[in-house]
């Protein structure tokens, strides 16, 4: 989905949605696909999130898909180009 679509779903501002999607990003529960002029799209970065309970102990266990080579290498190209225009 898209920041807009997300909004309109769940009934939010769009300038809410837009930061919080960019923090799970950044938290890797969320992958960004940039689409060139069109709007980016959101979808889920995990495939399950585990929350367990012991006295005394919580704790978060997120499974993230596998990648393919390409996915990876295309992941890894978009960081550095990100970093590159940061740097400008």
């Amino acid at each position: 989905m898209t920041a807009s679509e997300i909004a309109d779903e769940c009934d939010l501002p769009r300038s809410t949605v837009y930061r919080k999607v960019e923090l799970m990003v950044d938290a890797g529960l969320l992958q960004k696909q940039e689409r060139g002029r069109e709007a980016a799209r959101y979808s889920l970065g995990f495939d399950e999130v585990l929350v367990t309970h012991e006295p005394g102990d919580l704790s978060l266990t997120i499974s993230r898909p596998s990648q393919s080579a390409s996915e990876q290498l295309s992941e890894l190209w978009s960081e550095v180009r990100n970093e590159t225009d940061s740097n400008r």
